[in-house]
């Protein structure tokens, strides 16, 4: 899967978020559950396919996003669940994703301030890109 290079990523920054690859069913897994009135609606089943087509193309498309409340390591908002059905339909392994790093009051933190913390949520670390 092509996508741009980071410093071209919505302003991309690694003092205030972190580039992650994940399975697409990890993305999935952890954004609310749509039911198959979603995924099987023709315009919904023609956007997967399409961003499926761009994909096994090679030509870039964005990388999903995640917030996450770093105090309770939960995820608060989320954008690219079509992308990540694609990547599946696509059989792609791993797709990159900017994780935003947020405080208790939904305000963003800075890596470092999230590191001098003591990394709660390790899972994401553990799969950043160095």
């Amino acid at each position: 899967m092509k996508f741009e290079p980071k410093e071209h990523l919505f302003g991309y920054n690694p003092d205030t978020q972190i580039l992650v690859w994940m399975k697409p069913s990890e993305f999935l897994d952890k954004t609310p559950k749509l039911g198959p009135e979603h995924w099987e609606s023709p315009s919904i089943c023609i956007i997967v396919n399409e961003l499926a087509h761009k994909m096994e193309n090679g030509i870039p498309i964005d990388p999903l996003f995640l917030d996450i409340d770093t105090i309770n390591c939960k995820v608060t908002n989320h954008e690219g669940r079509h992308r990540a059905m694609a990547a599946e339909k696509a059989g792609i392994a791993r797709v990159p994703v900017i994780v935003y790093l947020m405080d208790n009051n939904k305000d963003r933190i800075s890596t470092k301030e999230y590191l001098k913390n003591g990394c709660k949520c390790n899972y994401f670390d553990a799969q950043k890109q160095e």
